[in-house]
């Protein structure tokens, strides 16, 4: 994943990415914070996000004939969006369902992913191609 990631920054000027950077752990810390300290649970709609992620990868099979506009990079970052929060409440385990104690590994792995999409978004929607 971090390969691809290289090789997708490359094609963006140094400054976008930092940007993107910036406003990722931004939006991460934030998302954070409101998923630990909210009462609203958002564990049970993981089938939904599902659905959601799974029609973006769907689309971006079909991405030479439908081009990426602003509104699917939007879609997009909404979409893991809610994925941080869903998976910071599974870790943190207050409302609804929760990780087990031994699936440390797979809960840090689901979020370091969503965070890795959420940035390729962001990216995405403030960098211009070299």
């Amino acid at each position: 994943m971090s390969f691809y990631l290289l090789i997708f920054c490359s094609f963006f000027e140094t400054k976008d990415v930092i940007v993107a950077l910036i406003l990722t752990v931004a939006v991460t810390v934030g998302l954070t914070i409101y998923a630990i300290r909210t009462k609203t649970d958002f564990t049970f709609c993981g089938g939904f996000l599902f659905a959601f992620a799974f029609l973006m990868v769907f689309t971006v099979a079909f991405y030479f004939w439908i081009r990426v506009t602003v509104f699917w990079i939007m879609i997009g970052i909404f979409i893991y969006s809610l994925y941080i929060i869903y998976d910071t409440q599974l870790i943190i385990g207050k409302v609804g369902c929760e990780y087990n104690i031994d699936d440390y590994c797979l809960a840090a792995l689901n979020l370091y992913i969503d965070i890795i999409y959420l940035f390729i978004k962001i990216l995405q929607l403030i960098g211009g191609h070299k």
